[in-house]
């Protein structure tokens, strides 16, 4: 094994849970949990105290492509959850720590091409598995679909049904009510939906909404909060 690797693998998945715990996009318990799950995955079956005795090479490879795809999912996923707009006015204005996790995804994603290198490194010393390239095309496969998954799901959802979540239409209603006509033509995002239910009471949600206007450059975040009768 590389002596570096388990350092850069642990590395990785430390800029990963801060970029996952501080994004702009929504941070929903299957995002966290899938992204977060499959390096913490991958991490532990480099770091097997058996596959560090006796190296092997399609271990490596697999663990190291499924991290790579992770990572690289992870920021596909993130810019088809959230529009480019949004970003840009988000990183030239400073605001929801955008330009931070920019940064750290470009260096998580050099550090990810960089264990790459390294397995690759290995396996040309170690020689030809019978294996071949097949550890890297399935794991990276596989990383990539977990982190893209948390993505194509909610943008295919409405397609199908051919309505999009009550509460996300609710909040972006509300949020457009408080601010009033004067941010006519605003767009929103809805970044998180908490809701407490008092059983057999009702519910009360509280969601936090981001309303900007590509045009004007301008940003607001809205918080809403409402109740519901127990159904």
């Amino acid at each position: 094994m590389p002596p570096h690797l388990p350092l850069v693998l642990f590395v990785i998945f430390a800029l990963e849970c801060f970029i996952v715990l501080h994004t702009i996009a929504p941070v929903t318990a299957p995002w966290a949990t899938l992204v977060l799950g499959g390096l913490a995955t991958s991490a532990i079956a480099v770091l097997n105290p058996l596959a560090v005795k006796t190296p092997k090479p399609w271990v490596l490879a697999w663990s190291v492509a499924e991290v790579a795809g992770v990572v690289v999912g992870e920021a596909i996923a993130y810019f088809m959850a959230v529009p480019w707009e949004l970003s840009w006015i988000c990183f030239t204005r400073s605001q929801h720590h955008v330009e931070a996790t920019m940064v750290l995804r470009l260096v998580a994603i050099g550090l990810a091409t960089a264990a790459w290198r390294m397995t690759r490194r290995s396996e040309g010393a170690w020689g030809t598995t019978s294996r071949g390239r097949t550890p890297y095309a399935g794991g990276l496969a596989l990383g990539l679909m977990a982190a893209l998954l948390v993505a194509i799901v909610p943008a295919v959802f409405p397609v199908i049904t051919g309505h999009r979540p009550s509460l996300e239409v609710e909040a972006e209603s509300r949020a457009a009510a408080q601010l009033g006509p004067d941010y006519a033509g605003y767009r929103y995002l809805v970044r998180r939906l908490d809701q407490v239910f008092r059983r057999n009471v009702s519910v009360t949600i509280e969601a936090s909404v981001i309303a900007y206007d590509a045009g004007l450059g301008d940003l607001h975040d809205v918080t809403v909060t409402w109740k519901e009768p127990w159904d």
